[in-house]
């Protein structure tokens, strides 16, 4: 019966550790997405003009229409 109980407290501790493990894993593949948007951002607004960004902002320009408001029927 020692053996089972000791075997269960190891069997705790490895799960978890293992879901700390999984939990720093998956915090830095998010960190890694983000990093990686945020790039490919910096890098379209520098380094690419083929995109028909705004200058003031970070949101293509077919996408502004959306925002605007140009109704002024109020």
């Amino acid at each position: 019966m020692p053996n089972v109980i000791n075997f269960l407290f190891i069997f705790k501790y490895l799960l978890s550790n293992f879901q700390t493990i999984f939990s720093i894993k998956f915090n830095y593949m998010k960190l890694v997405l983000h990093i990686y948007f945020i790039r490919l951002i910096i890098l379209s607004r520098t380094h690419s003009r083929s995109l028909p960004l705004s200058y003031n902002s970070f949101i293509p320009h077919p996408l502004i229409i959306f925002f605007i408001d140009n109704d002024y029927r109020y």
